[in-house]
């Protein structure tokens, strides 16, 4: 019995000193976990760092915010009048005015003090003669018009301080959503197009507008499909391209001093830098009964209606009688002089190259002397 009651003893003892084990511990444990100190995200390098990717698109779009406010203000810094139109919709959209709200909306937020009115004006259709209507009658500056087609959304934007100039984007919709075209889908479709027109405007990704006034050219409709960027460069790249080539094959008639005349075949190639817009800095070389080399400034005439362009041009140069195409059997004129070189050309476009018709004539400085050169080509820019 004494043996039990001992035996009993120790296993209150051990028992008390398992849980009086067990509590420091838990005890312990719970001052280990609230006395680890909470995370501080201005410490953490990682919560405010952000991409080189990240920061190069945060300084495009603010770069891009100041072009395009600079764009929709006047010369004095004021907001320009902007007017939208209501949608030409042939979609069975039942309430288009989303088109409208979405747009208007959008150019407000880049700045909400932008005077954006939607005016309830339709144009019969989208030629120049109906874009310059609006613009008048409605007194404003940019007119932004959307046409609703069941595959895709297009927006033409018109300024008038532009005259000869459309900017415009079509935005497809996809296939599914043909079939359901929705107002909360037509406003995601007008969010893209906006902002992608709007991108065209501030890069200046235009297309240029006939500038005569007679009526067939007034009923040309504006392309329905608008081209890409590479399609724009091509078309545009006889106006941008720094360099032009032209090489020709002619005839060359020479006078001397002393009234003897001879005549040739000529053979010639030119190389030319664009100066400034249609201005070049010219050099070349000639073959014929004699050899020339010269160098001299042209300027390309252009009409926007007219097939044909002009160039005239000034060059000195001088002239060789050594290894030459052809042998001016009276030996007129002597080799080494300089001349004065006024040029004249008629140049036909046709696609990547131009057709064109040059002519010079080289007046001796001393002794008196002329060689006059025609030289049918053709020349192209690169």
């Amino acid at each position: 019995m004494k043996f039990n009651q001992t035996h009993s003893s120790k296993n209150k003892i051990l028992s008390l000193g398992f849980f009086i084990f067990v509590f420091i511990l838990n005890t312990l444990n719970v001052f280990a976990e609230t006395s680890v100190p909470p995370v501080d995200s201005s410490t953490n390098p990682q919560a405010e760092s952000i991409s080189p990717q990240q920061a190069n698109l945060a300084k495009f779009k603010r770069a891009a915010r100041k072009l395009l406010m600079s764009r929709l203000q006047d010369k004095d810094g004021k907001s320009a009048k902007i007017k939208i139109l209501p949608p030409m919709d042939y979609t069975a959209l039942q309430s288009p005015d989303v088109v409208t709200e979405t747009i208007q909306r959008g150019i407000r937020m880049y700045d909400d003090n932008l005077n954006v009115d939607v005016v309830d004006y339709k144009m019969k259709s989208l030629t120049l003669e109906q874009f310059r209507d609006a613009v008048t009658k409605l007194n404003t500056d940019l007119l932004f018009v959307t046409v609703m087609h069941q595959t895709n959304f297009d927006l033409y934007l018109y300024d008038r301080r532009t005259p000869y100039q459309i900017y415009a984007h079509s935005e497809p919709i996809s296939t599914a959503a043909q079939y359901d075209l929705t107002s909360e889908i037509a406003g995601y479709y007008t969010k893209l197009l906006i902002r992608r027109a709007l991108y065209r405007y501030i890069k200046n990704q235009f297309y240029e507008l006939p500038r005569d006034e007679s009526p067939p050219l007034l009923s040309l409709q504006i392309p329905r499909y608008i081209a890409s960027q590479a399609s724009v460069d091509i078309i545009n790249k006889e106006a941008t391209n720094p360099f032009m080539a032209q090489i020709g094959f002619g005839a060359s008639f020479a006078k001397s001093a002393n009234n003897r005349n001879w005549n040739s075949s000529v053979v010639s190639a030119q190389l030319g830098y664009r100066l400034v817009d249609t201005t070049f800095i010219k050099v070349g070389f000639e073959m014929s009964a004699y050899n020339a080399i010269f160098g001299g400034v042209a300027h390309v005439f252009t009409g926007k209606s007219n097939l044909f362009k002009t160039e005239f041009g000034l060059s000195i140069g001088q002239t060789f009688t050594s290894r030459t195409l052809d042998w001016d059997r009276t030996d007129g004129i002597q080799g080494g002089v300089l001349h004065i070189i006024p040029s004249a050309a008629l140049i036909v476009p046709i696609m990547d190259v131009s057709i064109r018709i040059d002519s010079q004539l080289f007046i001796g400085i001393a002794p008196r002397s002329y060689i006059f050169n025609i030289s049918p080509g053709m020349s192209f820019s690169f």
